[in-house]
């Protein structure tokens, strides 16, 4: 007579795991039958021809919406009688570099405004080197913090000036 085989508890979770897996997986899905095409007909408005044909005031509401800043009443009121290429044109039309004159002053007043950029690089590459060149290390500390602190000073205003030009135009 053959001796009982032990029981061996991973063989059962591994079972059972099977089977939870097997009840919890979805049926297979039919496939959907093709849809039949229907060819459109040989006078059908093409793409570029649609924005030219009125607009319901639902679908310019959208339109306005997605290509400006958000449809209000008075994107509306100046729409009114455009066709949608018109309206894509004005938006994408280069508007007047022109800056409010408080702008205009601030951007002036910065150092990056009121120095060719090159003169500017080869004077703090020179400010670098004479830091570099001290042979006192507290003096040449003091020297590579200043010319730290000229370069950061001159970030901040690219970006102040990037900022303010973005803002305005």
């Amino acid at each position: 007579m053959s001796a009982p085989r032990p029981f061996h508890a991973n063989t059962v979770v591994a079972w059972g795991l099977a089977l939870l897996l097997a009840a919890c997986a979805a049926p297979p899905v039919p496939a959907p039958s093709p849809a039949p095409t229907a060819k459109p007909p040989a006078n059908a408005p093409t793409l570029s021809a649609t924005p030219a044909t009125p607009n319901t005031d639902l679908a310019r509401y959208h339109w306005l919406n997605r290509l400006t800043w958000g449809a209000s009443s008075s994107a509306l009121s100046q729409a009114a009688g455009q066709t949608n290429i018109n309206l894509l044109d004005q938006q994408l039309a280069k508007g007047p570099a022109t800056l409010p004159a408080a702008v205009h002053s601030q951007i002036a007043a910065l150092t990056l405004s009121q120095q060719p950029f090159t003169a500017l690089m080869f004077a703090l590459e020179q400010r670098r080197r004479d830091a570099d060149a001290l042979k006192n290390d507290d003096a040449k500390k003091a020297a590579q913090q200043a010319y730290q602190q000229e370069l950061n000073r001159l970030a901040r205003e690219a970006a102040s000036r990037h900022v303010l030009r973005a803002l305005y135009s």
